[in-house]
């Protein structure tokens, strides 16, 4: 009788495990186990808590890719439209700097990659004609908690740049305001709420105004290798409203630019390591020091000239992030 109830147990327990995979879609070979996800991604989608799609392909790995690319697809076409009207609302104001807000296709390719990183495939599904089938999603809670955590973050950095009092912030803090705006659209998109910046275009602008222009003299060696670098301060001394002048007797600021470089040891043919050092001091006449930047790195190139260009690119980045360390 006891062996008759086991085996009794056993065949139940089987056909309830064949009937939960069928439900599952698992069965690469069994018509009924089709899921309903292939015809209606939307209706197996929970739509404040995830954004799907789902794509058929040939092999398993191609429908995983499609099915994702389906997904940057969307997002990279909203982000273009969002993005225009941000540069279109940014020109109809009185902000004059509007080429810092405008947006690359290397930008937008950046924000549809930070979106597809929290994209996962959750189910696969292999039909008998020999087909396969993939169904992604994004986890909307887990995006808004990352965005939300680098927009505060971005926040912090700006509300410390409006106690500088000082032109030279402007700069960090148009960029700052850039990479917030750009945050913000993410969480728009995933959300349909757009969330107010810390600081409008129109109080970064009155900042600016309000602090005194000074006249600058630029101190630089004639003999320094990094003759670009010197143009981009220039650049940026003249965005900022400060007053250029070739002769130091009349300035209130001036700018010493420092360099150094120095060869070091690489046992790689046709190859050379070289350490490069820029500096950026902000004095008056009196030698009084206000301001420093200094900016080092070490450079493999092909020769000193394709190291040069190297540091360059990486200085160009980094004065964006530090002009205000300067207190100009």
């Amino acid at each position: 009788m006891m062996k008759r109830l086991w085996r009794l147990y056993f065949l139940l327990a089987l056909a309830s495990g064949c009937s939960q995979q069928r439900l599952q879609g698992s069965s690469p070979t069994d018509p009924l186990a089709r899921p309903s996800w292939i015809e209606n991604p939307q209706e197996n989608c929970l739509e404040n808590q995830e954004i799907c799609a789902s794509a058929q392909a040939k092999s398993q790995l191609e429908a995983d890719v499609q099915a994702k690319n389906d997904l940057a697809a969307y997002f990279k076409t909203e982000i273009s439209s969002e993005l225009q009207d941000f540069q279109t609302m940014s020109q109809s104001s009185d902000f004059s700097e509007q080429k810092s807000l405008s947006f690359s296709e290397n930008e937008i390719n950046q924000k549809v990659h930070q979106i597809l990183v929290g994209v996962f495939v959750a189910h696969r599904y292999h039909d008998p004609e020999g087909d396969y089938y993939s169904f992604a999603k994004l986890d909307k809670e887990m995006m808004n908690a990352e965005i939300l955590t680098k927009m505060k973050r971005i926040e912090e950095q700006m509300n410390e740049l409006f106690h500088w009092q000082s032109r030279s912030s402007y700069i960090n803090l148009i960029s700052l305001y850039k990479l917030w705006q750009e945050q913000n659209l993410v969480f728009r998109l995933l959300n349909k709420v757009k969330k107010q910046p810390p600081y409008s275009l129109e109080e970064i602008t009155t900042f600016l105004s309000s602090s005194p222009k000074k006249i600058v003299y630029i101190d630089s060696l004639s003999t320094t290798p990094f003759q670009k670098i010197i143009s981009s301060v220039t650049e940026k001394i003249n965005e900022i409203g400060h007053i250029l002048v070739k002769k130091s007797e009349t300035a209130q600021v001036i700018l010493k630019i420092r360099s150094e470089k120095k060869q070091e040891y690489l046992n790689v043919e046709g190859f050379e390591k070289w350490n490069y050092q820029i500096s950026f001091i902000n004095e008056d006449s009196r030698g009084n020091q206000y301001g420093e930047l200094t900016i080092e790195k070490v450079i493999v190139g092909r020769n000193d000239e394709d190291c040069i260009l190297k540091f360059e690119n990486h200085i160009q980045e980094r004065l964006v992030e530090n002009f205000y360390k300067l207190k100009i």
